[in-house]
This record gives C-alpha cells, structure tokens and sequence, in this order.
C-alpha cells in the first residue's frame, strides 16, 4: 500500500468548514449550552476574541490529524474520510468529554451538545479530506 502525504489544502479547507460548523452549531444552542454550562452570556463575552481564535488552530490540528489516519487507509474518499472523522470523533473527543463532564459533576446536555459539535464536526472534515485528493509520495 503506498503511504500519501497530507493535502494541505485540504486540511485547510476540512478546517475551516470544522470551524463554521462551530459557529452555526453553538449559536443555535447558545441558550441550552449556556444553561448547561452554568454560565451567563456575559461571562462567556469577557473572554473576548481569543477562544475563537485558538478555535482555528485547533480545528487545524485535528483536520491535519484525520487527515493523517486518512493517509494510511487503503481508500481515500468522502466517505472513508466520515468513517474515521466519528471513528476519532467518538472514540477520542467524545468520551474525553463525557468523563469530563462526568468528573466535574456537570449537565449531561452539555456533553450532548459539545460531544455533538465534535463528531459531527470531525465527520464534515473528514468528508472534505477524503474528496480531495491526496498528494501521492513518488
């Protein structure tokens, strides 16, 4: 099986549609994740820009890590990319989060809502990693 390199952009692109999603995806929930979290929108504000900026990067690193799995997978496709996006989504972002909240005593919604971002975040990447193609190592 030939190894692949890393469509940059495609991790690029995988990663801001992750990011967009987040947007859409928590705006929507606002109310309940805010419930869930304990907190008000006020206190959330005073962070100002900074979450959403390290948002990027973060959203970056795990498209690059999906697409990482991807390249050692014997098919490269949208659907192959979902396939590992909740693969990781699941068994690495999701259950971190459920002990989390299970640790800190929290709202089980605010697992469902954080939990949900995640996979189907991972999932929407994983699908733009997998119908670009990759860069074949010669």
């Amino acid at each position: 099986m030939p190894h692949r390199h890393e469509n940059h952009f495609a991790i690029a692109a995988a990663a801001a549609l992750f990011w967009v999603f987040g947007g859409i995806w928590y705006t929507a929930l606002s109310a309940p994740w805010l419930a869930a979290t304990g907190r008000t929108e006020a206190q959330v504000e005073r962070y100002g820009a900074v979450p959403f900026i390290a948002a990027v990067a973060l959203c970056w690193l795990a498209s690059y890590a999906i697409a990482k799995a991807l390249s050692y997978s014997p098919v490269h496709s949208a659907k192959r990319g979902v396939q590992i996006g909740v693969f990781v989504g699941i068994c690495i972002y999701a259950t971190v989060e459920l002990m989390q909240v299970l640790f800190e005593g929290r709202d089980l919604m605010l697992f469902a809502i954080d939990g949900g971002y995640g996979v189907i975040g991972m999932a929407l990447a994983g699908a733009v990693i997998g119908w670009m193609k990759p860069v074949a190592v010669t």
